[in-house]
């Protein structure tokens, strides 16, 4: 499982970001910010190959400007009022070596639209082919440059407004209506932006384990981080965009140091390859060598040499220095006695005892819980297998609970969103049937005017005038008026209707995994409780104070503790100490 993350960023004007620059650079685009007053070219990144695909995805119903680039993000900047105002979000996703370029745009494409059902919103996407030098400006290995992908998109959701709909006076194509609205104000929440993110986290692991099981690959790739998964790894520093332009110029940086003194410790762990010395970033020091009046003696000749690389420095300028490999050094290596092999053939037959599942976080769920229980040895404990069992039901139960609330949260949303879609269209409805009545009542108008006028309309078709009686023309430019927003209110009624048909679908999905989350959680629940009833209680006493309502609702009722004479149970809870002692035995009356 090492492999990269993805990652998210916003960009705001407070950090001089521009969104129109941002996406010209993602997509590869030559674009005019007005507001500015500046050019973004990019086009060579294409030229060169850097950008192998670039896109935009506009949600269902959206206008034909939804997807130029160009006059979206245009739009997006123009919504922005405030001098410090966020203006897009970038989420990079790494893309699994061995995908090809097809392979690698259909995955971003997936990611893309998930964001747009999910968020309403227009994605803008680029598929990048990764930098053949590492972030040290070493050359990248065959088969480790694969590609990247940036998902670029607005802060703001794209809503339809009946009032914004108009003509511009000099005859241009003034507003259709649409515009970016309300604020996506979950990803700037920090609750909630958490609970965004993993979604988004996890629906690329998905993506990434669906992609990779097709070429054939081991599907492990996953979101969670080292510390949630409850290894003992660290993961690999991020140099950030400057010390990475500097190593890459032959520039050493303390950062950089730092990333080679952690990928030695792992090479050597691994037994892999030798540590590689730290290079000195102090430009005036020299770097020392051996005088040349000092012979050095040749290494002895010695058996199975095999060649290990071994780093040395040399100098290149005042201001750098770079490590290179030295010629290889010899090793000795031990012959193996003759009865090395006698474990090919066992006298006894082989056992294989079932895996152990490794030792969980201290801070995960399973991990408290062992620390609790074996705190408390008046507790039945379990035995080796019962604990392997215990850990992986655990584990289950804490991702059960995390989807559970990343569900609650996301169908909040649906349904407040699918709310104001459905009395939008209630409105456009309600004011349509209005507009209605009054055409059905300017109709009678003119039907009655041309009744009455008979005579002058007979003639003005004998003179052969083409002027039509002022009235008349006023009469019928009020009707034309109104079948215009008639038409516009029907428009907005079947474009809202068609998105609350679209999170109807989406609320039906979200209810479908959060009954298979349930499921999973209390069949998770009532085999731990069928372990041991009262692992039940220990469960409680170390959940999060926001897991404890659903726990409490999914244990069955536990048996209280033995009667026995002196046997009590003391567990700690989120709320204070809980001890819990034998009820004493019940007196009944005799019967009389």
């Amino acid at each position: 499982m090492n492999h990269a993350r993805p990652h998210l960023t916003t960009h705001g004007r407070a950090k001089g970001h521009s969104a129109i620059g941002g996406v010209a650079y993602r997509l590869g685009l030559k674009l005019y910010d007005k507001r500015t007053d500046t050019w973004h070219d990019y086009r060579r990144r294409v030229l060169n190959e850097e950008i192998i695909a670039a896109f935009t995805i506009a949600p269902m119903g959206a206008p034909d400007w939804a997807t130029d680039a160009a006059k979206v993000w245009e739009a997006v900047e123009a919504a922005e009022l405030r001098k410090d105002s966020q203006v897009a979000h970038d989420f990079r996703i790494p893309v699994p070596f061995g995908l090809n370029a097809e392979q690698a745009e259909a995955m971003a494409r997936s990611m893309g639209q998930h964001i747009v059902e999910t968020w309403a919103t227009i994605v803008s996407v680029g598929l990048h082919r990764d930098s053949p030098v590492d972030a040290l400006g070493q050359p990248k290995p065959f088969g480790k440059q694969g590609f990247h992908a940036h998902i670029y998109f607005p802060t703001r959701a794209l809503s339809f407004h009946p009032d914004g709909v108009h003509d511009d006076d000099d005859g241009q194509d003034g507003s259709d209506g649409w515009c970016f609205g309300e604020k996506l104000h979950a990803f700037s929440k920090k609750k909630a932006a958490s609970m965004v993110i993993t979604e988004l986290n996890t629906q690329w692991a998905a993506l990434a384990n669906t992609h990779v099981a097709e070429i054939g690959g081991v599907p492990d790739f996953t979101h969670l981080s080292y510390k949630r998964l409850g290894l003992d790894k660290v993961g690999q520093l991020r140099l950030g965009l400057s010390a990475s332009a500097m190593e890459r110029r032959g520039v050493v940086t303390a950062k950089g140091n730092t990333l080679r003194a952690q990928l030695a410790g792992e090479s050597a762990s691994h037994g892999s390859a030798p540590e590689v010395a730290p290079v000195s970033t102090n430009p005036t020091t020299p770097i020392p060598s051996a005088p040349a009046s000092l012979p050095v003696p040749a290494p002895a000749p010695t058996p199975m040499a095999t060649p290990t690389p071994t780093p040395v420095l040399r100098s290149v300028s005042a201001d750098a220095a770079i490590a290179e490999p030295a010629r290889p050094v010899p090793e000795t290596r031990t012959p193996s006695p003759p009865d090395a092999r006698a474990w090919l053939e066992p006298a006894d037959p082989i056992v294989f005892q079932p895996p152990v599942s490794p030792l969980p976080g201290r801070t995960s769920l399973a991990g408290r819980f062992l620390i609790e229980l074996a705190s408390k040895p008046e507790l039945p404990q379990p035995t080796p297998e019962q604990r392997s069992r215990l850990v992986e039901w655990l584990k289950r139960i804490e991702k059960a609970l995390r989807t559970l609330a990343a569900l609650a949260l996301r169908l909040a949303d649906l349904r407040e969103r699918r709310q104001r879609d459905d009395m939008a269209r209630a409105t456009f409805l309600v004011e349509g049937d209005a507009v209605r009545q009054q055409r059905a009542e300017a109709r009678d108008a003119v039907t009655a005017w041309t009744r009455d006028h008979e005579w002058r309309l007979r003639v003005t078709a004998t003179l052969n005038l083409s002027r039509q009686p002022a009235q008349l023309v006023r009469l019928q430019e009020r009707v034309t008026s109104l079948n215009t927003e008639l038409s516009q209110f029907e428009r907005g009624a079947a474009d809202a209707a068609q998105r609350v048909a679209m999170f109807d679908a989406r609320i039906r999905t979200d209810e479908a995994a959060q009954a298979l989350a349930q499921d999973t959680f209390t069949t998770m629940i009532e085999a731990v409780h069928g372990m041991q009833p009262l692992y039940g209680m220990v469960l409680l006493s170390v959940a999060a104070p926001e897991h404890v309502a659903p726990l409490t609702a999914a244990l069955p009722p536990s048996p209280r503790p033995s009667a026995e004479p002196g046997v009590s149970v003391t567990l700690r809870t989120p709320d204070g100490v809980l001890a819990l002692k034998p009820e004493p035995p019940r007196l009944t009356r005799p019967s009389m």
